[in-house]
């Protein structure tokens, strides 16, 4: 989940569901800056296999891009060519601190929704054709 608030505050937040068998002290994605970070640039929630969002950095990553400059959608369409080349199997949503979102993933699917201050922006949604 990301949020924007009234006041600008970005938000970053997911949870996990593992994928169990992990090695024992092992910390997954979810609770560092590579599968959530927020700062008053951009947040950025990933999910998807834990190793490779660590080993990408991915939401520190666009992070920093958001705040060197690069709009939040180059900053997501340059990340996602990065994981489709180096076969990553993980997904984002991300919101900047104008309200522009983007979404992400370089998996079949990942479901989202887009709720704004008129209601619902935009949604995943599997049509027929996609689940075969």
């Amino acid at each position: 989940m990301v949020i924007r608030d009234g006041q600008g505050r970005l938000v970053a937040a997911s949870s996990t569901g593992g994928r169990g068998h992990e090695y024992p002290g092992r910390v997954g994605d979810t609770p560092t800056v590579a599968g959530n970070y927020a700062s008053k640039y951009a947040a950025v929630a990933v999910t998807g296999h834990g190793e490779q969002i660590i080993n990408d950095a991915v939401a520190a990553r666009m992070e920093t891009r958001v705040r060197d400059g690069m709009s939040l959608e180059k900053a997501s369409r340059k990340s996602f060519k990065e994981g489709i080349k180096n076969k990553r199997r993980y997904g984002w949503i991300a919101v900047g601190r104008r309200s522009h979102w983007a979404v992400a993933h370089t998996t079949h699917y990942m479901p989202y929704v887009v709720w704004g201050e008129m209601g619902l922006v935009d949604m995943f949604e599997l049509d027929q054709e996609e689940s075969k």
